[in-house]
């Protein structure tokens, strides 16, 4: 441990979890390690006591939760009138600024694409050869993956169903299982423009 000292601005920044925030300051404490809350007024090497630590930290961990109660409605709402809620869109969509998904014909033609082709029995390998002789490339600039055409041939979007909040949540190891569902998520069939038929869609599944 070549660190003798760790500032933050709060005793938020270490976790928002009370538990782990009072373990990681153990561990300082036990390697010699001087930490240090400036807005907090927390310094374990002054005179700072342990039961003002664990309020401090109890108080953000509750902050913490309380944020993430507001925000996850927030997300609700805006997910419950089909808007797009962060990050960048499926390849063959754009996004408007109030948030709502539209056809975007420059890049569309290269979904149905790799629909039309799986739907004639060609192999991933087959598409993804054909993709790159055409000079198609995914949202990120990258050349196609088996992994990234089985994420646009099983998206639902395509199709028009907006899905949001379908992944199950982590387990206690903070690991995440992508082919577990919750059972209740949100589902709006026609809740966004469809690129390929629904037909098409539930035939590729």
């Amino acid at each position: 441990v070549q660190a003798k000292t760790v500032i933050v601005r709060a005793i938020d920044r270490l976790h928002r979890n009370a538990k782990n925030q009072l373990q990681d300051l153990d561990w300082f404490e036990k390697n010699g390690i001087r930490f240090i809350a400036v807005h907090d007024g927390i310094d374990t090497f002054g005179n700072t006591s342990k039961l003002l630590t664990t309020v401090r930290a109890a108080v953000a961990e509750d902050f913490s939760n309380t944020l993430s109660q507001n925000t996850r409605s927030a997300m609700l709402t805006l997910a419950k009138e089909a808007r797009h809620l962060g990050g960048a869109p499926p390849i063959g969509y754009k996004v408007n600024a109030e948030g709502f998904y539209g056809v975007d014909e420059l890049r569309a033609p290269i979904v149905r694409e790799i629909f039309k082709l799986y739907l004639q029995d060609m192999g991933y390998d087959y598409i993804i050869k054909y993709l790159k002789k055409q000079g198609y490339k995914t949202n990120a600039g990258r050349d196609f993956t088996k992994s990234s055409l089985n994420g646009i041939l099983k998206n639902p979007k395509y199709m028009g169903t907006y899905v949001y909040d379908k992944s199950a949540p982590k387990d206690s190891e903070g690991k995440r299982n992508s082919r577990k569902t919750k059972r209740d998520y949100i589902q709006i069939q026609e809740g966004i423009p469809a690129i390929i038929s629904s037909a098409d869609f539930q035939k590729v599944q």
